[in-house]
């Protein structure tokens, strides 16, 4: 949505804004997701609720987070959002590293630095799933920024969409080449 587009919008929405589920909130949601500031800003200035959750228990920041749009988050954190999980217990930091975005995750963990320790109900970490995933900046990112490594953290799990093996390759020549760097 555009800012015009937006103020259309709202006018056609003629919704209670204070009702959660309504369709500001849900627009709120498309606007986090598809990285739409004003849009979502004008939401939250008219009072669209910040932390509705859709069915799957998914808020606009968890939107945010999923497809790397810091900018919304900071608008959201702005009008106090908080970083709720979802029904299966993912946090926002948890989809961050999902989908391999280490600006985000930066982001959210300096403002709860337990998200980065958060797992889900299946007991799936946000370490776990970036290196399931094969986000090495990701990765690297949580790493840095303290999260506990374990050996399931780093295993290789059938029908994953990165090589374990290769991260912790990868990871490891990094390492390497940070002490060398450093000494």
């Amino acid at each position: 949505y555009g800012r015009t587009t937006a103020i259309q919008l709202l006018a056609d929405l003629r919704a209670d804004l204070h009702k959660p589920r309504n369709d500001a909130s849900r627009h709120l949601h498309d606007a986090a997701m598809n990285g739409h500031v004003d849009t979502g800003t004008l939401l939250l200035q008219l009072r669209a609720d910040v932390d509705a959750q859709d069915n799957a228990g998914r808020t606009a920041c968890w939107d945010a987070a999923g497809r790397g749009h810091d900018r919304v988050i900071r608008a959201l954190i702005t009008a106090r959002a908080s970083f709720i999980a979802n029904n299966h217990g993912a946090t926002p930091a948890y989809v961050a590293a999902q989908e391999g975005h280490p600006g985000v995750i930066r982001l959210l963990t300096s403002l709860k630095p337990d998200l980065i320790t958060t797992a889900t109900k299946a007991g799936w970490t946000p370490l776990a799933i970036s290196v399931q995933q094969g986000h090495l900046e990701a990765t690297k990112t949580l790493i840095l920024l303290g999260a506990p490594i374990t050996v399931q953290d780093l295993r290789q799990y059938a029908g994953a969409r990165g090589d374990a093996r290769q991260l912790r390759a990868d990871l490891q020549a990094w390492a390497t080449d940070a002490l060398v760097q450093r000494y």
